[in-house]
């Protein structure tokens, strides 16, 4: 499997586990030790409260995860390779501006490291 179909995979997942509030889960797979869900639960909760987009989180179609922006890092530090990835959360259907980024750290073929960073508003 190629390092952009195991991103893309991997974002999906968590993007499922964003839909279903599976919060514990998404702490235990893809956040790094040194942060807290509950920064990336107060931010969808104030996007949602605070601003014009009441709703839930949804799933987008397939396609959309072809469009999520995939930047390699030029000097990896912890990897063999690095990248950062910025992919917007729908909410209720509807694109929103609440971006999602996550590092990937690339290790082997076999051995990948996803992990939430941020979730702000773009």
């Amino acid at each position: 499997m190629s390092i952009d179909q195991v991103i893309k995979n991997s974002i999906k997942d968590i993007i499922r586990l964003f839909v279903s509030k599976d919060y514990d889960t998404l702490s235990r797979k893809y956040l790094p030790k040194e942060r807290d869900i509950n920064d990336f639960v107060r931010s969808l909760n104030e996007f949602l409260e605070f601003g014009d987009h009441e709703g839930i989180v949804s799933m987008p179609a397939d396609e959309e995860f072809n469009k999520m922006d995939i930047i390699e890092i030029s000097n990896p530090t912890r990897a063999v390779r690095e990248f950062s990835v910025i992919f917007d959360l729908w909410i209720d259907g509807l694109k929103s501006d609440l971006t999602l980024e996550c590092d990937v750290e690339f290790y082997s073929d076999t051995n990948t490291k996803v992990y939430l960073y941020d979730l702000h508003v773009l």
